[in-house]
């Protein structure tokens, strides 16, 4: 802005977003069917895509892994069976990248199974 004199007045505002995404992670499936049986990432609206969802056994090997998916869909998500077959009750370790309207995120934790 500049008065009536010349006087040059130059005010910079920043403005910070807060990031209101909720994501809510289950921690214990029921691997036996009825509720409870999916394990999959849920959240608001400011989730907007899980990019890749991997769930390993105790001994670190691979059971589960999917790319490219909506949240709040269980469906979606991981039924509790590896290579079709159900897996041995316990506790099994995450990772999951998810998306969200201020980019790509990681969590990690552990999701038990039980019978």
């Amino acid at each position: 802005m500049t008065d009536i004199y010349g006087c040059v007045e130059i005010i910079n505002i920043s403005i910070r977003v807060k990031d209101n995404t909720i994501v809510t992670i289950p921690n214990i499936i029921n691997g036996s069917g009825g509720n409870n049986n999916y394990f999959t990432i849920y959240g608001n609206e400011g989730l907007l895509m899980i990019k890749k969802m991997s769930i390993f056994d105790r001994w670190g090997n691979l059971v589960f892994l999917k790319e490219n998916f909506l949240p709040n869909i269980p469906q979606e998500g991981w039924d509790g069976k590896m290579r079709g077959s159900d897996v041995v009750p316990g506790v099994f370790v995450y990772t999951v990248e998810y998306m969200t309207n201020f980019g790509s995120k990681v969590i990690s934790g552990d999701i038990t199974v039980i019978k």
